[in-house]
């Protein structure tokens, strides 16, 4: 499963994806935001091998791409509802993500 993931050519998805929308449904401004996925893709399947490979979940948890997914929240607040100003506050979620990293218990 971790070979296809990493061999998956999810730029090029993105990509069609991107194209498709913008053509077919003319939204090309916040349909960019499809394109903060391909490092958070690649994040993910690098964290699935890791665990495969015998890594420890905390080495997983801080390596998943949680900024870039509180990244493309914030921006889908602002983009498509126009929450900007109460929509920063989830980026108080970081600093509290990773301070709950060490109460993990590795198996």
């Amino acid at each position: 499963m971790y070979d296809f993931l990493k061999k998956f050519p999810f730029p090029l998805v993105i990509v069609i994806l991107y194209l498709g929308i913008g053509f077919l449904a003319d939204v090309w401004h916040p349909t960019w935001m499809l394109f903060l996925l391909i490092p958070a893709y690649y994040m993910l399947v690098w964290s699935i091998g890791k665990k495969g490979e015998g890594g420890t979940t905390k080495e997983v948890l801080q390596r998943f791409p949680f900024p870039v997914i509180i990244i493309v929240a914030y921006l889908c607040l602002g983009f498509g509802f126009h929450l900007w100003h109460p929509g920063w506050l989830v980026f108080l979620l970081i600093p509290l993500y990773y301070s709950l990293i060490p109460l993990v218990k590795d198996e």
